[in-house]
């Protein structure tokens, strides 16, 4: 909408993996580059306490899994 090609995402929690996710996967075939990418309280490493959650959002923020950058 705007005609720009760059983006600066600001993310927070999962929405800094999913802007992660984007930036390395999806952006360049939609001719957008990213670059920078903000993240607030985004656990890029996972975390323990998605154990305790159910459902695949809770599933893809357990420590290990590949959508996290572990």
């Amino acid at each position: 909408e705007t005609g720009r090609d760059d983006l600066i995402l600001i993310c927070h929690s999962k929405g800094g993996l999913v802007g992660s996710y984007y930036a390395t996967h999806f952006a360049q075939e939609d001719n957008m580059r990213v670059t920078d990418l903000i993240a607030i309280g985004s656990p890029f490493a996972g975390t323990p306490v998605a154990n305790l959650g159910v459902g695949k959002d809770a599933e893809e923020m357990r420590p290990g899994h590949p959508f996290n950058c572990n």
